[in-house]
């Protein structure tokens, strides 16, 4: 009954058997293209030591296989390198035989590849590394938070955009931002084991493809953020008062200020137009334009303006020289997408340096000079000034000598005698000689010695000839009766002697 039972599970056994030795049979026998176990393989070693690189590719007929780094396959003059068949063998690795290795297998049937990337540690990088052993390494993953974080943003102009990127790894994975596959030298910052890209005052140029990239030794990974600014009209910002020309001398401080008017805050920059014999300039603040060269200049100041919409950048330019010379630009740009500028010029005079020093002794001797020269002219304005007041007043040729003494005031009987024509009648005047004095000055001429031709006092009147030259006896100091009594303004009593001091006396 046992026996019975037993036989159906010995021949089912035998059954298995044979079939399994038959489709390895088969299987060995079969031809076809090569085949790869694995198509993409990691190997460590440590630096300068042999290492050997395994390609496990299989195949019927058997593959030739080929090695190769990169662009260029592997041969005899590659002196540190001996490849046989499914191995490659490295001696003395260095630093810079890491890389990916390609073997290649091919057979009358197709062929297959398999990559290899070859780590080559130095163990002074992993302290307390036992000798002769590998470190364990892994390659950069993401953590949880970076994987579910938000990955798209529609943001507006001026608005910030902040985004976070973790990995983990061993060694620990490096962090690296790029924007559109260009990698980011700003903007980006470590905090908290966690790499944070920020930017504020977003503008339509930030627009773009944000790629976070983790990378260690063994490996990298990457995560995209899509950034979408909304499209808004482009508004050009306005000059409220734009730089002056500015002329000062060499030496002295030289100020522009750019006043600039837009609805969303703007960038303000300075730039110096090069001139051709311009050389005191760093070749990386050059910014050709065209033909022309100009200079960026990071000095400027913002300073702060109450009213809305106004905002003023000032650039000091102290100490400035001839070279500085030349024209100045305040160019703006706004979020929106506007930009605008507006040029002034600066002029520089050269100081002029004096020929000779200025001595003491020259100094003094000026200031001498000068209070001498002051002191003469007032001596001379004084002396002047004496002599005009010493000169005698201009005489009349009414009463030009007294030949008598001072006598008794004349009565008004003789006062009504007085020459009506002379303006001088508030004043006597002088008596007139006697007689016996005529006698002595005319010597005794004519009947003149008679005393009754002198009853009362006489006196001189001039004598009018209508503007004529007199006539010579009164030249002459004596004026006889007219030839016509009636005619005369006196009467025949009277006589009109004339006194001329120029006249010598008898």
């Amino acid at each position: 009954m046992l026996l019975s039972h037993s036989c159906p599970i010995r021949m089912a056994v035998t059954a298995f058997i044979i079939f399994f030795c038959c489709a390895y049979i088969s299987a060995s026998t079969i031809k076809g293209p090569p085949t790869a176990q694995q198509r993409n393989l990691q190997q460590l070693a440590r630096l300068g030591e042999e290492v050997k690189l395994f390609c496990p590719m299989d195949g019927n007929p058997i593959p030739y296989i080929e090695w190769s780094k990169g662009d260029e396959t592997i041969d005899y003059q590659w002196t540190r390198y001996r490849a046989n068949k499914k191995t490659l063998k490295i001696k003395d690795v260095d630093k810079s035989d890491s890389g990916r290795f390609v073997c290649k297998g091919i057979n009358g049937f197709g062929k297959e590849q398999i990559e290899i990337d070859l780590i080559v540690i130095d163990p002074a990088d992993f302290p307390g590394l036992p000798a002769g052993e590998l470190p364990e390494v892994t390659p950069p993953v993401l953590t949880m938070e970076t994987v579910n974080a938000r990955d798209s943003f529609e943001k507006r102009s001026e608005e910030t955009l902040r985004i976070s990127c973790s990995a983990f790894g061993k060694p620990e994975p490096q962090i690296t931002w790029y924007k559109n596959g260009h990698e980011l030298l700003e903007n980006t910052r470590e905090k908290h084991g966690k790499s944070i890209l920020l930017i504020r005052n977003l503008m339509q140029r930030d627009t773009g493809t944000y790629t976070c990239v983790a990378r260690n030794m063994v490996g990298d990974t990457r995560k995209e953020f899509h950034l979408q600014i909304e499209e808004e009209l482009t508004e050009h910002p306005d000059f409220s008062n734009g730089p002056m020309n500015r002329t000062v001398r060499e030496g002295d401080t030289a100020t522009f200020d750019c006043r600039v008017r837009s609805s969303a805050k703007p960038h303000i920059k300075w730039l110096k137009k090069l001139e051709a014999g311009d050389t005191n300039y760093n070749q990386s603040e050059v910014i050709p334009v065209g033909e022309d060269k100009y200079r960026l200049i990071h000095t400027s100041l913002e300073i702060p303006v109450n009213r809305d919409m106004e905002y003023l950048s000032q650039l000091i330019l102290p100490s400035v020289t001839t070279s500085e010379a030349g024209m100045y630009i305040c160019f703006v740009t706004n979020p929106r997408g506007g930009f605008n500028y507006r040029p002034a010029f600066l002029t520089v005079i050269p100081r002029t340096e004096s020929i000779a020093p200025e001595s003491p002794l020259i100094l003094i001797l000026v200031i001498g000079l000068t209070v001498m020269v002051i002191f003469l002219l007032t001596g001379i304005t004084v002396c002047v000034v004496r002599k005009k007041q010493k000169e005698p007043m201009p005489e009349t040729g009414e009463v030009r000598h007294n030949l008598m003494p001072p006598a008794p005031p004349p009565s008004t009987q003789d006062t009504m005698s007085i020459n009506p024509y002379s303006t001088k009648s508030e004043q006597p005047l002088p008596p007139p000689p006697t007689p016996t004095q005529w006698s002595h000055i005319y010597g005794g001429q004519g009947s003149y010695t008679d005393s009754s031709h002198y009853e009362g006092n006489t006196y001189e009147v001039p004598h009018m000839h209508g503007g004529k030259t007199p006539a010579p006896s009164l030249r002459y100091g004596y004026s006889g009766y007219p030839t016509n009594p009636a005619n005369h303004i006196y009467g025949p009593k009277h006589v009109m002697p004339v006194y001329y001091p120029d006249r010598p006396s008898v």
